[in-house]
């Protein structure tokens, strides 16, 4: 270090060996030259010791020199140019605005004057970095148009081959990705990606530069995934990224943020394709990136933003209350760090109060509640009127003061809650998805003060909320009001992850700080920061009203990703997760990060019934196949096996009374694509020829296929048998098969009503006890004439046009006592892990009567709860719970302890989830509770109709 300061020192010396240079006249013909030489020299000099007061001597001698020149000089555009990079690096180092306009003005002179010269590309380059650096610290649009525009001339003067070109292609196409986050326009993404694209290839695999232009790179594919959803930008954005940090030198600065970077891509393939994995990587990378980010960095916050964020997504997975815990205490961290004027605070300050607020609803901790409200007041406080997610902060807190309300009673509270919403509702546009749910929500709390005041101005506001609701629904739509895919009544987490753009390895690389198009904000801390969010918010859903329980949050009605994992079966569905929970007053509805799409569901179809036009020609449904309580006879021979044919199966089901209907069968009626898939079956709906509506699911194959491999064709013939036993009111009907389009069809009532969850979501008013009540009937009924039925649960629950619920979806069930033989089947029962008892799960037992009533019990907490069993919860956190721990689901609100009927209730639902089978009470046993309770004897608290919180 001595020597370094002794070169600089000796080198000083020799430029003024005889004069100070602070009494040498201005006038004398020399000076500028010494001037510029001796500003030059304590540049030098910093960058060998670092010590500022070399930089303040740079300044104090090199405009003196440039002010001594004239405006012909030879020096001038050099001296310019090096005064502009003399700023431009020191706002690099210490963030002074000030030196940044220094820079763009010295930059720009050095532009004007270089027209027509070789080295104007370069120095069009200069000025364009300049321009997107302010942009990234104030904001101001017009200063990112500047650069663009700058740099697009340098650009264009640049032939192929030059050396500048690399450079020059990559600050442009950072340039436009920061447009893009500002403006959302698509197109300047897209050109984005084409410059950052040619600059990667054209830089050598030994460049300096490449890690950075393939975390650029990366980081923009990720975003137009975010945009588009396509699944090859996000596989390209993981490799770029991954590529970049193998890259990049071991003990290098940008090491971290290569790892959070890449942590953000593989959150969003968790988001995408649902594998644990991704997020474990993403928590990994993360963890690392947090490791070897140093205090006081300047993406110190980001980086811990970030690991909160995906342990929060753990969390809402798993269920782990640790990973609760960790997001909290990384989210905490993270808003410390962030300066109280800066502009991303409030963003912090609302991710941190939700998650507070969904360990709330995990723990019931009133404390957490009220540090979400804290949070929460500070962001909408913090919040300019004309920031596009004001209304959302707005319902957020709101949301929380409602819960507040639930919790203390206090009528301050509903006032709060009500003009946080009512600020919020001022602010939402016409044509605002979210409209529906806020005004929803809005009208629920002023239905709540009605009943406290009894003032009539909040009934009619509650009213007209409502109606409001109603006219933005389309007649003949499914749900009504209109719910966003996805919603549910469970806290929602902001998945807000940040990506990093490395600093920069060459001087001409240009950084961004970003936020997404879509409700999100960036975390932009120093000048020599940069930060991309790329993981979007969440829309809020719409709640509704119900006797017992908030209207049941599915989603669309198809199975839940984590229902379709199959116990026994290699055959598994993902869809997105519905997470809900409940309490004793209308239930605030989140909606999650997760976006992936829903499928559609093996067991998800609706048989229904109906007439054509009034019926008045038609024969009654259930006397028109003069199948019901027939006297079954005794078949002799071989048992039904896959070796037979179609043909002979189905002579064998009629001959035990099963009608074959294939002449009945009005074709011209059918469309001709089904109206609903499952994993190996379509159903069609149409008519008979008698008028009598009817759905028709045939298997996925032709009868010909069936003929060659017909295991499927045996376990049709069963379920058939099975179903055609059954006849009571809470059983669905089948009328009978028939051969259909070269298929097989099971011929059965339409049921207008759907099936139970899309039901509810439609009659959120219905009777839930009674609903209970008959389904406990039905099971009860196929019990007792030994039917297991091995598969129950809400979407295999249909309803009938005048709302009276059946079992349907026979294609688990059992019938041990069938004088109809079937030889024995190899495959294993398909069951969804939520409903399946301990036994199923572990295989240490075979579906029993005791296992139905298990399911019987997930099935009544469905539709009394309004939430799935074990909500929010994925299929290894669920085999844990019921496996290991024996935990059954959390008690909601509506099954109040202050009361003996709830208290009776729960007892019973505990008792049906027993470890031990034969301690489960019988299905008729259920139903005699399920008689005695009606909605009056459970409304201890008051019941939830759902409200919807917001996304910022």
């Amino acid at each position: 270090m001595k020597a370094g300061f002794d070169v600089a020192k000796n080198e000083t010396e020799r430029i003024c060996p005889n004069l100070p240079l602070s009494v040498t006249p201005d006038d004398k013909p020399n000076s500028p030259n010494r001037l510029d030489k001796l500003g030059a020299s304590h540049a030098r000099r910093f960058q060998r010791l670092r010590e500022l007061a070399d930089t303040e001597k740079e300044i104090q001698y090199q405009p003196r020199a440039l002010n001594l020149i004239t405006n012909d000089h030879s020096d001038l555009s050099s001296r310019l140019t090096d005064l502009g990079a003399f700023h431009a690096d020191r706002f690099q180092r210490l963030g002074e605005l000030y030196d940044l306009n220094e820079a763009i003005e010295y930059r720009s002179r050095a532009v004007e004057i270089a027209t027509g010269r070789p080295d104007l590309p370069s120095r069009l380059a200069d000025l364009g970095a300049s321009y997107a650096d302010r942009f990234q610290r104030l904001g101001n649009l017009t200063d990112i148009d500047q650069a663009i525009q700058h740099q697009s001339r340098a650009l264009g003067l640049t032939p192929n081959g030059h050396t500048g070109l690399r450079s020059y292609l990559a600050d442009l196409g950072s340039s436009f990705a920061d447009r893009y986050q500002h403006l959302g326009e698509l197109n300047d993404l897209e050109k984005a990606i084409k410059y950052q694209h040619r600059a990667v290839n054209l830089t050598p695999e030994n460049h300096p530069s490449l890690a950075v232009d393939l975390a650029n790179l990366g980081v923009s594919h990720s975003e137009r995934f975010h945009r588009l959803e396509e699944l090859d930008d996000l596989e390209k954005s993981i490799e770029y990224k991954s590529r970049g940090l193998s890259l990049t030198p071991d003990g290098h600065p940008d090491i971290p943020q290569h790892l959070a970077n890449l942590g953000v891509s593989h959150t969003f393939r968790f988001q995408k394709l649902g594998k644990i994995d991704d997020l474990d990587k993403a928590i990994e990378h993360q963890r690392l990136a947090l490791k070897l980010t140093p205090d006081g960095h300047p993406n110190l916050p980001h980086t811990l933003a970030n690991l909160g964020a995906s342990h929060s997504q753990r969390f809402h997975h798993l269920g782990d209350l640790g990973d609760i815990e960790k997001a909290i205490e990384y989210e905490s961290r993270a808003l410390n760090l962030i300066p109280a004027n800066h502009l991303d605070l409030p963003h912090q300050l609302i991710t941190l109060g939700t998650s507070y607020s969904g360990r709330f609803r995990r723990i019931g901790k009133l404390s957490d509640l009220e540090k979400a409200i804290e949070y929460q007041t500070r962001a909408v406080s913090l919040t300019p009127d004309d920031h596009p997610h004001l209304s959302d902060r707005l319902t957020d807190l709101g949301v929380s003061y409602y819960h507040r309300f639930q919790r203390l009673r206090e009528l301050d509270d509903l006032d709060k809650s009500i003009g946080s919403q009512t600020h919020a509702l001022t602010l939402t546009p016409n044509d605002h998805p979210d409209l529906p749910s806020r005004l929803t929500n809005l009208g629920i709390s002023h239905s709540h003060r009605f009943q406290r005041l009894a003032v009539p101005d909040d009934l009619r506001k509650s009213t007209e909320y409502q109606l409001r609701v109603l006219a933005l629904t389309p007649y003949n739509r499914s749900n009504l009001p209109t719910l966003p895919k996805d919603s549910n009544i469970f806290p929602r987490h902001y998945s807000q992850n940040i990506e990093l753009v490395s600093g920069p390895l060459d001087p001409h690389l240009s950084k961004h700080t970003t936020n997404t198009h879509t409700h999100a904000t960036t975390l932009s801390s120093a000048p020599c920061s940069s930060s991309k969010s790329t993981i979007p918010s969440t829309s809020p859903s719409v709640g509704s009203s119900c006797s017992i329980a908030p209207t049941a949050r599915h989603g669309r009605q198809n199975k839940d990703p984590q229902d379709e994992t199959k116990v026994g079966s290699n055959d598994s569905v993902t869809m997105a997760l519905d997470e809900a929970t409940d309490t004793g007053y209308p239930s605030l509805n989140y909606k999650h990060a997760s976006s992936r799409p829903l499928s559609s569901s093996d067991r998800n179809y609706r048989v229904n019934v109906g007439s054509r036009g009034d019926g008045g020609g038609g024969v009654p449904v259930n006397e028109i196949l003069e199948t019901d309580n027939y006297k079954e006879p005794v078949l002799k021979g071989a048992p039904i096996s896959k070796q037979m044919t179609a043909e002979e199966i189905i002579s064998h089901l009629v001959v035990h009374g099963c009608q074959d209907l294939t002449t009945h069968v009005d074709h011209t009626t059918f469309g001709e694509h089904p109206i609903s898939h499952g994993g190996f079956s379509d159903i069609y709906r149409g008519y008979l020829m008698n008028n009598t509506y009817v759905a028709i699911k045939t298997l996925r194959m032709s009868t010909s296929i069936l003929t060659e491999d017909s295991k499927h064709l045996k376990h049709a013939a069963r379920e058939l048998h099975i179903w055609g036993k059954c006849d009571h009111p809470n059983v669905l009907h089948l009328h009978g098969l028939a051969v259909f389009r070269g298929r097989i069809g099971m011929v059965s009532p339409w049921m207008e009503g759907g099936n139970l969850p899309r039901y509810l979501e439609q009659t959120p008013r219905v009777e839930r006890c009674n609903l209970c009540t008959q389904i406990c009937n039905g099971l009860a009924y196929m019990h007792q004439i030994g039917i297991i039925h091995g598969d129950l649960k809400g979407a295999n629950v249909l309803i009938s046009n005048d709302g009276t619920p059946v079992l349907a979806d026979f294609g688990n069930s059992l019938y041990p006592e069938q004088s109809m033989r079937f030889t024995a089947t190899t495959s294993s029962n398909s069951l969804t892990v939520r409903w399946s008892a301990p036994e199923l799960i572990t295989e240490s037992g075979a579906q029993s009567e005791a296992s139905d009533v298990y399911a019987l019990a997930m099935t009544i907490y469905e539709i009394l709860a309004g939430i799935l069993p074990y909500n929010g919860k994925r299929e290894p956190a669920i085999i844990y719970l019921v496996v290991t721990k024996h935990q059954p689901p959390d008690r909601p609100d509506n099954i109040p302890a202050e009361s003996k009927a709830g208290d009776k209730l729960w007892n019973m639902l505990l008792r049906c989830w027993s470890f031990e089978p034969e301690i489960r009470p019988s299905a008729s046993g259920v139903a005699n509770i399920m008689k005695a309770i009606t909605p009056g004897d459970l409304s201890a608290v008051d019941v939830p109709m759902g409200l919807t919180t917001q996304t910022s």
